[in-house]
């Protein structure tokens, strides 16, 4: 007798809906935190570069791990989200497939399922994130954590909170695509290149991660610039607006090498996390 559709183990049913994804659901939730949560950490410094560099910022040797806390927190929900997302959208197009193998289309789909979904949650996160690492000011005093959250609330309720999320959702997808699809592309094409597998997966994380940090940094340049106003007190500008005030396009690729950096270590550590230390995150297919 073939395994049963509710034996959590069974890599057979394919019901998006099933005990077997809800275990695995679990699964992905709960190492995804604790990878992202590390990475995030980690990674804090280079975030802070990036961030400090496109709003036009100076950053300070100083105030690099200002926030790490935060980022890391704000980071558990960003792998967690897009991996257990991606998963379900896989397992949807595994059934409506009928056996088949998933084409790319639906699996660089599902990683941008799984990003937009993401970026969405932590856009709150990202826009406290940003203002409490440039150190924003009222009547002099620099506000705390708490105290960004309750004056964007304060001016504009649950919407200032979620402000930039658009571009939260759009920059996210690229992350999601970059370390669930194209790392494992770029390492199954190089693994020529070099003397062993290890060498290979490392060079996908590093080289897929620098290539979403560079086609997404339009996108995050306009989100940092939006969510840089969440406190500005007045009407926020529209995406238009932003746009027009600068001088020429190409201001919006500022800060494009420390993002490239930042997004590449941020790849490699969750290919290499999900490699070594959580192999539940890695795709059964």
């Amino acid at each position: 007798m073939g395994p049963s559709n509710t034996d959590p183990s069974s890599n057979n049913c394919q019901n998006p809906l099933s005990r077997e994804t809800f275990y695995h659901l679990r699964t992905k939730l709960r190492d995804g935190a604790m990878l992202s949560a590390g990475v995030g950490i980690l990674g804090s410094p280079l975030d802070y570069l990036k961030n400090m560099v496109m709003y036009g910022s100076k950053p300070s040797v100083r105030n690099c791990f200002r926030g790490v806390y935060l980022t890391a927190i704000n980071d558990v929900p960003g792998a967690s989200i897009t991996m257990s997302t991606d998963y379900v959208a896989k397992k949807y197009f595994k059934r409506k497939n009928k056996g088949k193998p998933m084409t790319t289309f639906q699996k660089i789909l599902s990683g941008c399922i799984g990003g937009g979904f993401a970026g969405l949650c932590i856009a709150p996160g990202q826009m406290v994130v940003l203002n409490y690492q440039r150190k924003v000011e009222k009547d002099g005093k620099v506000l705390s954590k708490l105290e960004i959250v309750r004056e964007a609330y304060r001016q504009g309720g649950i919407r200032r909170l979620f402000i930039g999320a658009e571009m939260t959702m759009i920059r996210d997808m690229k992350y999601g695509v970059a370390y669930l699809w194209l790392a494992d592309i770029i390492a199954k094409y190089t693994a020529g290149w070099f003397r062993s597998e290890e060498r290979s997966v490392a060079f996908g994380g590093i080289i897929s991660g620098a290539i979403a940090g560079g086609a997404s940094s339009p996108s995050d340049f306009m989100r940092i610039q939006k969510q840089g106003l969440a406190l500005s007190g007045r009407n926020v500008l529209s995406y238009p607006q932003i746009y027009r005030s600068f001088p020429t396009p190409w201001v919006m690729l500022k800060g494009i090498i420390p993002r490239m950096g930042a997004i590449a270590f941020a790849v490699f550590g969750i290919v290499e996390g999900r490699r070594h230390f959580f192999p539940d995150l890695l795709d059964d297919d």
